[in-house]
């Protein structure tokens, strides 16, 4: 492990477990905690403190923290937050599940009020993977961003089984186009606004943490406003300060560094998305991770004619339609 930087990292996870799922489904997400935990375990930061936030009951979760109390040390912690389903009731009385990636913000926001000046903050799924090399890359670009009031982000990354290659799961070719360029601050990295910003994760600094939690974005009512097209439950609690305090030109807060020699998402941008559910939905059609997302017309990788024909037999309301209308088949991404 590398000697401890003299940081304070606070962890925040949401877990949901759908009582419905079969018993795979079940024991996959909670693999998917155990994978992330046991990657945040490896994070060479002096103090590390992570919380996760679930429906289900701390017995269910604890053997998946275990590398986190394997730190050795007081200043590693774990703790479980037990939220009932009577708590994830929207104002219709309505369950409303993914109301579960709110449950933190009460906590982050007591945890910000108390916290050093080296502290950082990080909001994310169970089925991310956050690396020692994500935080050192958001350390060092946020330095050379802030000037600019620019907050360095991330792509998420899923391994796509059609097309055998590394898939950026929340780009879709229909999003809205937007300026090509980027932003040359030094001789090695080049800053992009891609498409679609968000990456469901937050990371933030003390600075920041303290403008997020009194913006907003951070108030549940209100965040659904902030976005063109992230307004739902689940994804606005990851929005962060994206829409907050945008520069002039830009569209949103957050871009993505890119090496200027490769004019490809530099490693430490990349976050490891588990599952790789969008990358093999023919549904969407995203874009491919390394590229140059400076330029507008991104390649899109095909998909064969057997393959959309694999997806129409899965969904028979789609192959209903397909029967009804045969042009329908041309618009099938």
């Amino acid at each position: 492990m590398l000697p401890f930087r003299d940081i304070s990292l606070h962890v925040y996870i949401t877990f949901y477990v759908d009582d419905k799922s079969s018993i795979y489904q079940k024991n996959t997400r909670l693999k998917y905690l155990a994978e992330l935990l046991l990657h945040l375990s490896y994070i060479s930061v002096k103090n590390l403190h992570v919380k996760i936030f679930t429906n289900n009951s701390e017995e269910y979760v604890l053997n998946a923290t275990k590398p986190i109390k394997a730190r050795n040390t007081a200043n590693c912690t774990s703790e479980i937050f037990e939220i009932l389903n009577d708590s994830l009731m929207n104002d219709e009385g309505i369950f409303e599940p993914h109301l579960l990636t709110w449950a933190h913000k009460s906590v982050l926001s007591e945890d910000i009020s108390k916290a050093q000046e080296n502290s950082y903050f990080v909001y994310l799924e169970d089925d991310a993977i956050f690396t020692e090399a994500n935080l050192s890359y958001f350390i060092e670009h946020r330095s050379k961003l802030r000037s600019y009031n620019l907050i360095p982000s991330f792509l998420r990354a899923e391994w796509g089984d059609n097309n055998s290659e590394w898939i950026n799961s929340d780009s879709f070719e229909r999003l809205p186009k937007i300026l090509e360029g980027h932003l040359e601050i030094d001789n090695n990295t080049k800053y992009v606004e891609v498409k679609n910003p968000y990456c469901a994760l937050i990371l933030l600094d003390l600075e920041l943490a303290r403008e997020y939690i009194d913006s907003e974005s951070a108030k549940l009512k209100s965040v659904k406003y902030k976005h063109d097209f992230i307004w739902d439950t689940a994804a606005t609690a990851a929005l962060g300060l994206i829409s907050e305090k945008i520069p002039q030109g830009h569209s949103s807060r957050t871009v993505v560094g890119f090496g200027s020699i490769s004019s490809l998402p530099l490693i430490g941008s990349v976050i490891r998305h588990q599952g790789d559910r969008y990358a093999n939905e023919i549904w969407w059609r995203h874009f491919r991770l390394f590229e140059d997302h400076s330029k507008s017309n991104l390649p899109i990788p095909k998909r064969s004619f057997l393959q959309k024909m694999q997806r129409v037999f899965r969904d028979p309301k789609l192959l209903f339609d397909l029967v009804r209308n045969f042009s329908i088949f041309t618009n099938i991404r």
